[in-house]
């Protein structure tokens, strides 16, 4: 698991850039979450989305900024999650010993001024 965890950090780093520049500079429409806001933040490059095509992805807009979680498929347990203005993986939840339900846990706005903490729990 640890394996695959760390493959697709790099991918879910890049889709939430992605979707942090659709909700900052390209006018997506604030209603906009989930599959509505992937589609629109990857469709410069739907490749984006290839490599998380296995798990539930899930987006937010919080203000300016945005939050992408990934979930399993088939166990609604939460793994990954990422603030957009970060520049690395923010939380690695699959690590927890007890399987988390799928659920978003960051506040962008306290990752992206700086004063939040983006540790794992």
């Amino acid at each position: 698991m640890a394996e695959r965890m760390y493959a697709l950090a790099p991918a879910l780093t890049r889709l939430t850039s992605a979707v942090e520049s659709a909700v900052r500079y390209k006018n997506a429409p604030p209603g906009l979450r989930d599959d509505a806001l992937l589609e629109f933040a990857t469709r410069h490059d739907r490749s984006l989305l290839e490599p998380l095509k296995r798990f539930r992805v899930l987006a937010k807009r919080e203000g300016r900024d945005a939050v992408v979680l990934v979930c399993g498929r088939k166990q609604p347990v939460r793994l990954l999650e990422d603030a957009g203005c970060s520049a690395k993986l923010d939380r690695h939840h699959w690590r927890s010993p007890e399987p988390l339900p799928c659920e978003f846990t960051l506040d962008a706005a306290a990752i992206c001024a700086g004063s939040g903490s983006a540790t794992a729990p």
